[in-house]
């Protein structure tokens, strides 16, 4: 649908201010690092339509969600990493790597936490190559692959 689904979570033991998130929560498409991975990892048909359908169902909200969209699919285009800084909440930002399973399937991994620990230059500089780097590392011990740009 118009949503991520986590289907794991893992979280520091220490961590004071987290985003509640564990498995079978959802997070939106356009405004979540993990929903814009998605997003940059399908086929074009498919982001066509799911863009089309996001922009039906926000109404007066989507031309400020499609800002940020198009802005993080073009960051993606040049890294590799989509990151969302205080648009799905406002005290989190996180980056995501899309990786493609073995039959094709997209998913994502993400990686963040509180603004005040993970501003966007860290996320970028730090953060976004060790999870690409985890991201590969899985990708390849289940047959799959990185999603990079224009493959």
């Amino acid at each position: 649908g118009m949503e991520m689904v986590l289907v794991e979570a893992c979280r520091a033991r220490s961590s004071m201010l987290a985003a509640r998130l564990d498995v079978g929560s959802r997070v939106p498409l356009p405004n979540s690092a993990l929903g814009r991975a998605y997003l940059g990892a399908v086929d074009d048909t498919t982001r066509q339509q799911l863009v089309e359908s996001l922009r039906l169902a926000r109404g007066s909200d989507w031309p400020a969600l499609e800002a940020g969209l198009q802005n993080a699919l073009s960051e993606r285009a040049r890294t590799g990493c989509c990151i969302s800084a205080g648009e799905f909440h406002r005290e989190i930002n996180s980056v995501s790597v899309a990786v493609r399973g073995p039959a094709g399937d997209v998913m994502a991994f993400n990686c963040g936490g509180p603004a005040f620990l993970f501003p966007e230059e860290r996320l970028r500089v730090e953060t976004a190559p060790a999870l690409t780097a985890m991201a590969a590392g899985v990708a390849q011990d289940i047959g799959g692959e990185l999603a990079v740009p224009g493959a």
